[in-house]
């Protein structure tokens, strides 16, 4: 229990803190931002991620594992896309069909989209960054927190819950539930964080191409 309170009490820290520094920076640059400035903000923010992604990989002792087997990593991509091209045929079709986003879900595509003004910070944000954070956050540390006390499938949903929130897009709850799910069933078999990280790296660097296509 001690290391669930643990866990939570440094990621919302971890969350204030990030905030507070953009706060910071906005208010340095007036929010005026051109792709220098803004490029450095991300940065900064990048380096704030990078710090807290050496304290939880020491602090919950995480062993990882980069032995990638590369024919495997294949494998789960081509495996990975063709369930996204699954879910995006038949169920994305039906929400879009019978229900809008949420104010909150609004706010966020519309936060994304200014972002591309400025594509090779949100690249790096997006594409590199977050992929790190999560996989060690969610499957690395949260994920292994839980297999102590609770059993694989429980472990993988609270997990994949917890992926979705964090993502504060509820009107794609069920794709990043489906996508931690099959994250989680990598990572329980080949327990590679880097497999996972791989993946996820992919799935958002295809989701930032195909949105900036369409920008």
């Amino acid at each position: 229990m001690l290391k669930i309170i643990r866990f939570f009490v440094s990621f919302f820290v971890y969350l204030i803190i990030y905030s507070f520094i953009g706060l910071i920076i906005d208010m340095l640059f007036n929010n005026d931002y051109n792709g220098v400035t803004y490029a450095i903000r991300r940065l900064i923010q990048l380096m704030l991620n990078v710090i807290y992604i050496v304290y939880i990989i020491r602090a919950n002792q995480i062993k990882m594992s980069y032995k990638v087997k590369p024919q495997n990593v294949i494998l789960y991509i081509i495996i990975l896309f063709s369930l996204i091209f699954l879910y995006e045929s038949t169920i994305d079709v039906f929400i879009n069909r019978f229900f809008t986003p949420d104010a909150a879900s609004q706010s966020r595509d519309s936060s994304i989209q200014a972002l591309f003004n400025y594509p090779v910070a949100l690249f790096i944000q997006a594409c590199v960054s977050a992929p790190l954070l999560e996989e060690i956050l969610v499957r690395g540390v949260l994920f292994e927190i839980l297999q102590e006390r609770l059993s694989v499938a429980w472990s993988v949903t609270i997990t994949s819950i917890f992926f979705s929130v964090m993502h504060f897009d509820s009107f794609n709850t069920l794709f990043y539930i489906m996508i931690s799910v099959i994250f989680s069933y990598i990572y329980v078999k080949k327990r590679s964080i880097i497999s996972c990280v791989i993946l996820h790296m992919c799935v958002n660097t295809f989701s930032f191409f195909s949105s900036i296509s369409s920008y």
